[in-house]
């Protein structure tokens, strides 16, 4: 089993934190998009230092959007590529770059355009969830921490970060975890993979643990709010690049034909 995973690590890996890579869609990628569907108690939002009065509801630029939350505030983020992001309280993070394809039919729906995108993110400190739509080979998520970085293969993750460590939550299929030292490893499903500090470190570059029933149980209630959130936002993308997004009534999420993905 051990040469298989180290195989697998390998394959998942090469791409990690590359620029470029072969094989790579070569359609045009415009910039991405946040919806913000939810924002208790005015959590700190920023641009490239300058604060933005944003509420619910409100589409901006994704590219470098920071969210400080403190301690009773949270905040729900939809991307333009359906990618679902939960920040709780005390948490910073901030969105380096979201690209993603765009429209190439009159006729079209979301599918084309929110699996051919390239989302990294930094998370600086607090806990975060992300429901994703089901890995495509022309997508691709990186999520940068203190203490490396994860190029996740999944459709739910949940991931926290402090000064001691960091913790990445693997709920379906597996991630690559990159080190500062451009270690690798590989975290699978039900896994939870730890880098901690230097001194502290007995497993390098993770030390792997299964995830306890009640650990799953008590993420997958966030989990499940992060996937109602991502099926009841109609998205849409026109060929002049813009971008709108609404929250469904419940008569018009139920008519729906759902993205099962």
């Amino acid at each position: 089993m051990k040469p298989i995973i180290s195989i697998l690590a390998a394959f998942f890996s090469a791409a990690l934190l590359n620029a470029q890579t072969s094989g790579e869609s070569t359609d045009k990628l415009a910039q991405g998009y946040v919806y913000i569907h939810t924002l208790r108690n005015e959590p700190s939002i920023e641009r490239n230092g300058a604060e933005l009065r944003l509420k619910r509801r409100d589409i901006v630029p994704a590219n470098g959007l920071t969210i400080e939350t403190v301690k009773g505030q949270c905040a729900m983020l939809v991307l333009s590529n359906r990618t679902v992001i939960f920040v709780k309280g005390n948490a910073k993070l901030t969105i380096e770059n979201f690209e993603q394809a765009t429209p190439f039919d009159f006729q079209l729906d979301d599918e084309y355009e929110s699996t051919h995108s390239q989302l990294r993110i930094s998370l600086d400190y607090g806990e975060i969830y992300m429901a994703m739509l089901s890995p495509r080979p022309t997508s691709r998520t990186i999520i940068k921490t203190t203490f490396g970085a994860v190029e996740p293969k999944t459709t739910a993750m949940y991931i926290s970060c402090d000064k001691k460590n960091s913790k990445f939550a693997i709920f379906n299929g597996q991630a690559v975890f990159c080190g500062l030292d451009n270690k690798r490893d590989f975290i699978q499903q039900g896994q939870i993979g730890i880098v901690e500090e230097l001194e502290s470190k007995k497993m390098y570059p993770l030390k792997i643990e299964p995830m306890s029933s009640l650990q799953e149980d008590r993420h997958e209630k966030v989990l499940e709010l992060c996937k109602l959130a991502m099926q009841s936002t109609e998205i849409k993308l026109s060929r002049e690049g813009n971008f709108s997004a609404r929250r469904l009534v419940p008569k018009d999420f139920f008519l729906r034909k759902h993205n099962m993905n």
